[in-house]
């Protein structure tokens, strides 16, 4: 059976996709993850290639994560070379060029949340900021300095849970703690009231204090 490429996401022709969105495809058999770097692109305005990254915990879903976020309101273009890739067995996976469009939320619909984080242990250095919608529970978020105003930028009009995590040892991901061996979870807090985003609009003054 020749190897194919079945789905990538996301979608073709979706027109709502997120600024941090990753481009994951899926393949019929396993495909040599050397073979990508050539055989696939990423590419925005104008046809500019956008920088970033393969991650291949599977060969046969081998995700690309760009470096930087995407544009708002623009439309990128997945350009994947099949006579480029190859399996693991060495088989081709065709002699065509298959596009695949799609477009990122327009700016004048979102909003952002903004405000900084502070504490009063010196030795803490950057913290997890997380919004979360109270409807579909989508999240963003952003990693920030402590003591330095963050912005989370791109954020669908809608009411959102917003947390913060100081990052002690500064993995980006919030650590619960463990019992062997022992560590306690990272400290969190929670934002008392609902925030309200608007869209073309800063809610401003989310802030917190450790």
């Amino acid at each position: 059976m020749r190897p194919r490429l079945l789905t990538i996401t996301p979608a073709r022709g979706a027109n709502r996709v997120r600024f941090d969105a990753r481009i994951t495809l899926r393949f019929s058999l396993p495909v040599d993850s050397l073979s990508l770097a050539g055989g696939v692109e990423l590419l925005g305005q104008d046809s500019a290639g956008v920088a970033g990254k393969w991650e291949v915990i599977s060969p046969m879903e081998p995700v690309f994560i760009p470096e930087e976020p995407l544009a708002a309101g623009t439309e990128y273009t997945v350009a994947v070379h099949l006579s480029r890739l190859r399996t693991v067995f060495g088989d081709s996976l065709g002699d065509s060029l298959y596009t695949h469009r799609f477009s990122t939320w327009p700016k004048e619909e979102l909003g952002e949340i903004a405000g900084i984080v502070t504490a009063g242990d010196t030795t803490w250095k950057q913290a997890i900021v997380r919004a979360v919608s109270l409807r579909g529970n989508d999240a963003y978020s952003v990693v920030t300095p402590l003591g330095r105003p963050y912005e989370i930028p791109f954020v669908p009009e809608g009411r959102y849970r917003v947390s913060a995590v100081v990052d002690v040892n500064g993995n980006g991901e919030y650590d619960p703690g463990g019992s062997i061996p022992f560590n306690f979870a990272e400290p969190f807090v929670i934002y008392p009231d609902t925030v309200n985003v608007r869209k073309r609009w800063a809610t401003d003054g989310i802030d917190f204090r450790f």
